[in-house]
């Protein structure tokens, strides 16, 4: 089958802070993991979300779509608008329909449903300005959240408050900065769970039950704050680990599961979410539904499925096959293995080639070396030579490009050993495992550490892993006519001249000649000099 992994980069914030922007920051590496289990049985096709996203969908061939994303145009309540944009390519997709997903992001209106079913849920009030009365049902301490987000956005330590000093203060908050109303809820002092789900009506299948374990210091409360579930360094999010299954009475163990069934059904949920409660006491309320949950290597969604003996592999491959199901597909298909896979489909595993010089080390692009690369991409000096030099590329588009569109290819990005900065950037791509070709491309970000042989030093060490880790039989490079430092870099590591492609190169207004070199097996390692690293 032709799978489409469909997901969504968020490059600034609408709304909120800018550092919840690290709530979408684990959308790459899921892609990637996705693709990765994906790509043994079938052709997997990343797409990137976009408002034309419809019209390539109608014409890609694609049979289904794995759903990643949780947004649209930077905003959550987006995800709604991408469902229904997939209806209407008419291509079947993982999870939930646009109605459920905008249903779920508005926490009141699920409270609203809860309450009209007789399911337990905290007494709460929405307030648009925060001079407006408090009702009478609700008593101190309360919890403060945005009306529409979800992944803990807009909930800190002060969002639990306990008076209405501090009760003002926060809605006043989230009002100001997340230009939405505040749902003020009954804060329920207690345990926290999470409760997954697979399958649709009548056949669900609750996973083990998962929960957070809160040891953290006095002062701080027991909650799921937006530190607790992103902010790897902080004390909340270590403090907060999962514990999956969580020990519960046979008894309550029934009950949560017979409500969280329930609430499953009447919103709507299909193929897979998640159900979250805490407890007082014995008594479970339920805080939130999430049709659309992380599914991110280590989150609780995958952690309970790991605790009921799924592999991420069998994870993704279920929720697939309960979206064929539910579409009336043949499911065997699932687990045929395509024939006749897009050459290059293979993933390299980036994070385990580590390539090594006298001088240099690489690691492979990471989203924490964004800003450097994107200084040097729109530095004109840099770019002179690239594949668009007048182009200012975004930090989203470096997203992409490195973390989607490329994951056939090996970007690293090297660094000088004294010192520990980085210099420069090497990529093999355009990877063909069929006929064991590919490209190389590098680049010296850093003025200081031009001249010194750096360059011959990181392209030299391309040639050497494109050869002996990937086993290519030969490699390419292009080079505008006019970059004589890459041609020499080239031609000592023992590449030839093939050819010119003619005004292929537009730089300030002119076009010019690129010069084609290649190198193959056999002439690898005859260097007397040892180039190669």
């Amino acid at each position: 089958m032709k799978i489409g992994v469909v997901f969504n980069i968020s490059d600034r914030a609408l709304t909120g802070v800018d550092v919840e922007l690290t709530a979408d920051s684990d959308i790459p590496a899921t892609v990637r993991a996705v693709c990765a289990v994906l790509k043994e049985n079938h052709h997997v096709i990343p797409v990137k979300f976009s408002p034309g996203i419809t019209d390539y969908l109608k014409e890609s061939g694609i049979d289904i779509l794995f759903n990643i994303c949780e947004g649209f145009r930077n905003d959550n309540l987006g995800e709604a608008y991408a469902a229904a944009m997939f209806e209407q390519s008419g291509i079947p997709f993982t999870g939930s329909d646009f109605f459920t997903l905008a249903l779920c992001m508005d926490k009141a209106r699920v409270k609203e449903l809860l309450h009209c079913h007789g399911l337990p849920t905290p007494e709460y009030q929405i307030f648009r300005s925060h001079h407006e009365r408090l009702s009478d049902k609700l008593q101190f301490p309360l919890i403060v959240k945005p009306l529409h987000e979800d992944g803990s956005i807009g909930i800190y330590a002060d969002s639990v408050v306990d008076s209405e000093e501090e009760l003002r203060k926060a809605v006043n908050k989230i009002i100001t900065v997340y230009g939405q109303p505040a749902l003020v809820e009954e804060y329920i002092e207690g345990r926290e769970l999470n409760v997954s789900i697979i399958g649709n009506p009548p056949n669900l299948e609750l996973l083990p039950i998962s929960e957070i374990i809160f040891e953290t210091p006095p002062g701080i409360p027991r909650i799921v704050s937006y530190e607790a579930k992103w902010v790897r360094d902080s004390i909340q999010y270590q403090k907060t680990p999962g514990r999956c299954p969580a020990e519960l009475d046979p008894e309550l163990l029934e009950i949560i599961r017979s409500i969280c069934k329930k609430t499953y059904v009447i919103t709507g949920c299909r193929d897979y979410a998640r159900v979250d409660l805490r407890l007082r006491g014995e008594t479970p309320f339920i805080i939130e539904v999430n049709p659309n949950p992380a599914k991110y290597v280590d989150s609780g969604f995958v952690r309970s499925a790991e605790a009921a003996g799924l592999t991420y592999r069998d994870l993704c491959f279920t929720i697939i096959k309960k979206t064929m199901e539910r579409c009336g597909m043949d499911v065997n298909k699932l687990y045929e293995v395509d024939s006749s896979p897009a050459p290059g489909i293979d993933l390299i595993a980036e994070d385990q080639v580590i390539i090594e010089t006298k001088r240099l080390i690489s690691s492979p692009v990471e989203r924490k070396h964004l800003p450097v690369l994107l200084r040097w991409f729109n530095d004109t000096r840099v770019s002179i030579f690239m594949d668009d030099p007048d182009y200012i590329y975004t930090e989203e588009e470096l997203l992409e490009m490195f973390f989607i569109s490329r994951v056939h290819d090996l970007d690293v990005i090297f660094l000088d050993k004294s010192s520990g900065k980085e210099i420069g950037y090497g990529a093999i791509n355009n990877v063909n495992y069929t006929v064991k070709t590919g490209e190389i491309s590098f680049l010296i970000g850093e003025d200081r550490f031009l001249s010194w042989g750096y360059g011959t030093e990181i392209a030299g060490a391309l040639v050497r892993i494109a050869f002996t880790r990937f086993n290519l039989e030969s490699l390419s490079a292009s080079v505008v006519t006019e970059n004589a430092s890459s041609k020499r870099i080239l031609e000592k590591l023992g590449f030839q001249p093939v050819g010119i492609r003619r005004k292929s190169h537009l730089m300030g207004g002119r076009f010019y000649d690129q010069m084609l070199y290649d190198i193959v097996r056999e002439d690898y390692g005859l260097d007397p000099c040892n180039y190669y690293g």
